[in-house]
C-alpha cells in the first residue's frame, strides 16, 4: 500500500514536528507537588506546594547547620523570562516551616530547592489553575 520511500519521507517530515511539540509542552503541576533535595544519599530537604490555600511548604531535614533555600519563579511571557517572585530560607535544625504566596490564575511558575553551600537544584513547574 505505501512504499518504503514514502513511509521515509513521513517519517522525515514529521518527527522534527513531533520534537517541537513534545518540547514545548512542559510537564507541570496543576494541583499539589513536592520534590526533595538528596545530597550525598541523604534527603537533606523538601520543597512542597499545597493548591488549596496556596501553600509553600519548605523543611530542612538534615540538621547539619546548612540549611536549605527554597525560590518561586514566575514566567514573564513578554519578556520571555523568569522572574524570582519568593524566596525563603530555613537554617539547619531539621524543621519544617510553610509560607503563603498568591499564584495566580493561568500563570508558569518554577519551584526550586536548594542547600546552603552547595549548587545541587531540585525543582518543579506548577500552573496557577485558579482553585
Amino acid at each position: 500500500m505505501f512504499s518504503g520511500k514514502w513511509i521515509s519521507r513521513a517519517v522525515t517530515v514529521c518527527a522534527p514536528v513531533a520534537l517541537m511539540v513534545g518540547l514545548s509542552n512542559p510537564a507541570h503541576a496543576t494541583g499539589d507537588d513536592k520534590v526533595n533535595l538528596t545530597i550525598d544519599g541523604h534527603i537533606v530537604g523538601s520543597i512542597a506546594y499545597k493548591d488549596s490555600g496556596d501553600k509553600f511548604t519548605l523543611c530542612d531535614l538534615y540538621a547539619d547547620g546548612k540549611g536549605v533555600q527554597g525560590r518561586v519563579y514566575m514566567y514573564y511571557a513578554g519578556l520571555n523570562t523568569w522572574h524570582k517572585e519568593r524566596e525563603w530560607d530555613k537554617g539547619g535544625s531539621g524543621t519544617c516551616e510553610t509560607n503563603s504566596y498568591d499564584i495566580l490564575n493561568n500563570q508558569r511558575y518554577w519551584v526550586t530547592i536548594t542547600r546552603n553551600g552547595n549548587s545541587k537544584v531540585e525543582s518543579f513547574e506548577i500552573y496557577g489553575s485558579g482553585e
